[in-house]
Order: structure tokens, then sequence, then C-alpha cells
């Protein structure tokens, strides 16, 4: 937002000086106009002005040494708490661009990898990259029967679930769906045979 001249931005990194007299005249002027003009940095300019004159009661009221470091006290509090809303929010988005990301390099490998399943060494390579990717991200995200399902046809899924377990592994076509820690496994074993 910009009022008349200066950005708020640029206002509020000038508050604290405004409010002391520091700046020179123009500048004096520019903020001072400006704060006429916009809500947002009026109100942020009497919350200094609070503070300071708080500050300042407490400097003549010959408070404790208790009481500057209960303010420096309650100062950090706010500054961690606000580091630590920012951390919550970006763990779950950190998380999410990691699978997306893991997702994305899967899937822009070379077709041809992925239509012929006659060489075992592509198959297990494939086996390995699908196991690393449930182990990584089956806590947040049920992955990994979405992967396999995208990449096999129905005749691979079918070979796949016949090599040693009594059912089918995920569910196609009505089939038993099998749990995270089933699904690695099996794959974990299934990678070990073929190796």
């Amino acid at each position: 937002m910009e009022v008349i001249g200066m950005k708020c931005k640029q206002v509020k990194r000038l508050l604290v000086e405004f409010y002391e007299g520091e700046c020179g005249e123009q500048v004096q002027a520019d903020v001072k106009g400006h704060l006429g003009s916009c809500p947002d940095c009026s109100r942020e300019f009497e919350e200094v002005k609070s503070v300071f004159d708080a500050l300042r009661l407490t400097k003549s009221g010959r408070t404790s040494e208790a009481v500057g470091v209960e303010l420096l006290a309650g100062i950090r509090t706010k500054i961690g708490e606000k580091r630590r809303r920012w951390a919550t929010r970006l763990v779950p988005a950190f998380g999410f661009a990691v699978a997306l990301l893991l997702a994305f390099s899967f899937f822009g490998r070379e077709p041809s990898m992925k239509k012929e399943w006659g060489n075992k060494w592509a198959f297990a390579s494939d086996i390995d990259y699908v196991a690393y990717l449930a182990e990584s991200v089956s806590d947040s995200i049920a992955v990994l029967p979405i992967i396999i399902e995208d990449i096999l046809t129905e005749d691979q899924m079918e070979e796949l679930a016949a090599l040693s377990l009594e059912e089918p592994l995920f569910s196609l076509g009505g089939y038993k769906l099998f749990s995270d820690e089933e699904i690695t496994d099996w794959i974990s074993k299934r990678t070990e045979s073929l190796r």
C-alpha cells in the first residue's frame, strides 16, 4: 500500500525514529502525512507510542531490575511464539512439497522402463525406488498403492501379487488393500529375492 509518497513498509521501519524525532524534517513530514492517511500504519504507530510511554513510566518510577528482566523475558517469549508458529506452518507444506517432488521425479523417468518389465534389474530398481518412496512418505500420504497402480498394468499387478502373497497386493478391481507396513515388508522381501 502506498499513501502520500511513502510505502507502508518504509514508514513502519521509520516509526521509532519518527517517534523519537530522529529523522530529518522532510522524512518527518512524509511519515506524518502517511500516518494521517493510512489507518494500518497509524495503529502501528499508536502501539509504538504505548510501548515507549510504558518504558518511560517504568524508568521514572525507579523500578527494580526484576521488572526489566520480566519485560525482556516476555519479549523473548513472544518472539519464540512467532517463530514456532511459522515452523508449524512450514512443516506440512515442506512435507507435501517433498512428496510432490518425489512423485514427479518417479513419473519423469524413462517411459520404456515403465512398460518393459522383462529386465529383472529394471524391475528390482523400480521396486527399490517404490520401497524408498513408501518408507519416506507413508506416514503422511498413502502414495505407494497409487504409484504402483498408475505404473503397472492389470496383468503386471496380478503377476506381482502372485509372486508370494495369497491375495493380490492392492485394491484393484475389489482386491484387498494391505497396510503400509505390510506393503513395505513385502516389497523389501521381493527386492531381496530379485537380486
